[in-house]
């Protein structure tokens, strides 16, 4: 209040900081109300806070696929022409959130699990056989979640969203022929897309063909395994097409989130105006409180402009 600003008036002064508490304010409206024919209708919240998740902007996760895609979807769309770009990225990273919710309660399981076993809490010798308490109906259970959700993420999801952003990679999730036709068509017009597209079909295509068993032929993850190491009995992990299950978990995980950020600043930009572009924050410079990976930037501007390409590095490493 010391700094405040003050304009002299004849008969009053103006302030730029009025000290003055919520209490008083609400009475002063009740005054103007008593005095004159103005009606005082208090303002209904209009904002709903909730809370998604235990982790903030310091999260790679968050801090990119949250804050930073927001933040070039602002560079091309205005607040009344959002919604079809805001519904479609809330279905799919709803989708993913809860995989990747699912894959920590997998790893959570399988650490506890292992460990018990170890110390002979959760596993012990009989004569010639092991008796254990098993994790299968558990484990089972979240395989076939985190399938569905990652499948839901990637299909149903960024194909959704893709489409709001002017580009059709629905080719992307169908046979081998149809795959072939659209992926020729999508090269005449974004061969970036066309080249990232190629090298990620594999492993899509096993998740999306893992999905479909699940959903159409009831496939389930084998057993787990156990063997007597020298007295102590060890933990086997069951397989999903000749990998560990916490292996094949970690991996698409990790496939999906770099192809959702990726695919996405990809559509973002192709909207911007032809002035403005995309640039890559180099990881060693990016803020810990808020490591986001993109920015706008000049599309002449001189900086280094970022363009798409597939890799097999870690999403936190890229």
């Amino acid at each position: 209040m010391k700094d405040a600003h003050i304009i002299p008036q004849e008969n009053a002064r103006i302030s730029s900081v009025l000290p003055i508490t919520r209490a008083d304010f609400l009475k002063a409206l009740q005054t103007f109300q008593a005095r004159s024919n103005m009606r005082v209708k208090p303002e209904q919240p209009s904002w709903i806070v909730s809370k998604i998740a235990d982790e903030g902007s310091s999260s790679p996760f968050m801090a990119r696929l949250f804050m930073g895609v927001l933040m070039l979807r602002d560079r091309v769309f205005s607040d009344k022409d959002r919604d079809a770009f805001d519904k479609a990225y809330e279905s799919a990273l709803t989708a993913l959130s809860d995989a990747r919710a699912t894959a920590g309660e997998i790893e959570q399981l399988l650490a506890d699990h292992k460990g018990k076993v170890l110390s002979g809490e959760a596993a012990r010798l009989s004569g010639k056989s092991i008796q254990v308490d098993g994790i299968d109906p558990g484990l089972r259970k979240h395989m076939a979640n985190f399938v569905t959700s990652t499948g839901r993420s990637l299909k149903q999801g960024i194909q959704s969203l893709a489409k709001v952003l002017g580009l059709d990679i629905g080719f992307f999730f169908r046979d081998q022929n149809q795959y072939q036709k659209g992926l020729a068509k999508l090269a005449l017009v974004h061969p970036e897309l066309a080249d990232y597209l190629t090298e990620a079909r594999s492993w899509a295509e096993r998740l999306n063909l893992l999905r479909n068993k699940i959903e159409h032929e009831g496939w389930i993850l084998p057993r787990s395994g156990y063997r007597d190491t020298g007295g102590r009995i060890e933990m086997i992990e069951p397989e999903v097409e000749g990998q560990a299950v916490s292996v094949f978990v970690k991996h698409m995980l990790d496939r999906t989130c770099c192809f959702i950020e990726e695919v996405t600043v990809y559509g973002l930009r192709t909207k911007m105006d032809p002035t403005i572009s995309v640039s890559e924050i180099p990881l060693a410079a990016r803020d810990p409180a808020a490591p986001e990976r993109f920015r706008p930037a000049l599309a002449q501007g001189g900086e280094k402009l970022w363009t798409l390409a597939y890799h097999t590095s870690m999403f936190e490493e890229v």
